[in-house]
């Protein structure tokens, strides 16, 4: 959203610009309403209020999808996201283009919630954690990236983004509720209803509905279990409570740096679109290798192994950066950065697959949600973190692979949950917390 600045004339001080002049070629909301100099504030307080539309959205969704399900609650998010970005390109001042980021945030969260819940939930033990590392998120990015360098007017890069959000509705007509979800909550009929039709969908005999892989723990549960509503503190249940407080550690360190890396492109030597660019596809080719690589070893090598590769390109981009030439510094240190930003994001999204597959049906929502809340809370802070000084850039890469080093001891306390079918809800009591606890 960065708009190139030319301030001419003399200044008192830098908030007190005495001209402005901007790029004609570009279209930002700083552009539009000149917010710079004693104005350049407001930039920083759409990013952060963006960000606590996303934390409201890590609370709100996890608790919905579990109490309504989890197709209802995808939809409001997708149906919410549409309306927010065609809403916002009719913006006629910074502060209304402020609410309706904060929409988009609440909204675009529930969507990256629910997608993780509805891919771990259909998939068999084979393809949940390949489907879920997918890095579909980061063609979509790209391609926004790339609209932002044709068009280079927000208001049209906006609608590029309610666009693509409308054809993310068309899947209701087919696409069903969760059949975990319906079974967790004794919906045996609908839950009938759905096996038959994705039995149809996949040419299958109705007669094989008993041998649907779903959960090891039965699929009846007593009317005292239906009418039962978790929340948040039965994560924290004795032998759970190591497990989600080191999620929720890694939640957050994993999105303080990730985020910081993107906030930061303006630190980053070279050109901003080409950085930004650059940034966004990097993470594409480690996660098709996250995909293989998760397929082959367990899931706890697979978080190691890439916050090695992490560290690695890190302790690079910082011989580069501080004994490198110009030449060094603007190609190798941002290819290097960028690597460093896929690795990390390959580690984190097997912090997700585990996320999703540790908890049971009743309450993984509640998880999922938890933790996309401290991520948020880490992305609140990344702006905050990386310098705006590019010659002291290394020291923040220095921090990031000491904190990449905690994070895989941390990661050894979560137990392995490769190869394990999802449990449903008939264990998750004290009993089970301490078998679980028993692996780690």
């Amino acid at each position: 959203m960065n708009g190139d600045v030319y301030v001419i004339g003399s200044c008192d001080d830098y908030k007190k610009c005495s001209d402005v002049e901007f790029n004609p070629d570009t279209s930002t909301i700083v552009t539009e309403w000149e917010l710079v100099c004693d104005r350049a504030w407001i930039v920083s307080l759409i990013i952060s209020i963006q960000m606590l539309g996303m934390l409201i959205g890590s609370l709100v969704c996890g608790h919905l999808s579990d109490l309504i399900g989890r197709k209802k609650t995808l939809y409001i998010g997708l149906v919410g996201s549409c309306i927010s970005h065609l809403l916002s390109s009719f913006s006629v001042g910074w502060s209304m283009f402020l609410a309706f980021r904060f929409l988009l945030g609440l909204f675009c969260t529930i969507n990256l919630i629910l997608v993780l819940i509805y891919l771990s939930e259909f998939m068999t033990r084979k393809w949940r954690a390949i489907i879920i590392a997918l890095p579909s998120w980061y063609f979509e990015a790209s391609l926004m990236t790339l609209s932002s360098w044709v068009f280079k007017d927000w208001r049209k890069v906006e609608f590029v983004g309610f666009v693509f959000c409308a054809f993310s509705l068309v899947p209701v007509f087919w696409v069903p509720e969760s059949l975990r979800w319906l079974e967790a909550k004794n919906q045996f009929k609908q839950f009938k209803k759905v096996a038959l039709k994705i039995l149809h969908i996949n040419k299958k005999s109705s007669s094989e509905l008993e041998h649907l892989e779903l959960t090891t723990i039965g699929i009846s549960g007593s009317e005292e279990e239906e009418g039962k509503s978790y929340s948040i503190f039965d994560l924290f249940r004795s032998g759970y409570k190591i497990i989600t407080i080191s999620i929720l550690f890694l939640h957050f360190m994993f999105s303080l740096f990730y985020y910081a890396l993107n906030f930061g492109t303006k630190s980053m030597y070279g050109n901003f679109y080409l950085n930004l660019f650059v940034l966004n596809i990097m993470p594409i080719p480690f996660g098709l290798l996250s995909m293989v690589v998760m397929r082959v070893i367990s899931r706890r090598r697979h978080t190691i192994a890439f916050l090695g590769l992490t560290i690695g390109c890190s302790i690079v981009s910082i011989v580069i950066l501080l004994l490198g030439n110009d030449s060094a510094k603007d190609f190798g240190s941002t290819i290097l950065i960028a690597m460093s930003k896929g690795t990390l994001d390959a580690a984190w999204t097997g912090i997700f697959v585990r996320n999703a597959e540790i908890y049971p049906t009743v309450v993984r929502g509640i998880g999922l949600g938890t933790g996309s809340l401290f991520a948020r809370l880490g992305a609140i802070l990344a702006p905050f973190l990386i310098p705006d000084n590019k010659s002291v850039l290394y020291i923040f890469m220095i921090v990031m692979s000491v904190i990449s080093i905690i994070c895989c001891l941390v990661s050894l306390k979560l137990p392995e949950t490769k190869g394990k079918i999802l449990n449903l809800k008939g264990k998750f009591d004290d009993d089970e917390s301490d078998e679980i606890s028993s692996q780690i």
